[in-house]
């Protein structure tokens, strides 16, 4: 791999050929996209949570 300001390139198994930067840029991409989704469910766990406690002393057979 090279720095972004050699102006090379490098490839990838699944893109073809990009530089580094454009490969740098998709890895920030990916990592705050991967941050966002696990943000969601760990908040959508909580909030189960909060329900399954606020209704448990119902005991209410299903």
């Amino acid at each position: 791999m090279t720095d972004c300001s050699s102006g090379r390139v490098i490839s990838t198994h699944t893109q073809g050929v990009c530089s580094l930067q454009q490969l740098e840029s998709s890895l920030a991409h990916a990592e705050k996209a991967g941050e966002k989704m696990k943000q969601f469910y760990q908040k959508a766990v909580q909030r189960r949570l909060a329900k399954d406690a606020k209704f448990s002393h119902l005991n209410i057979a299903i």
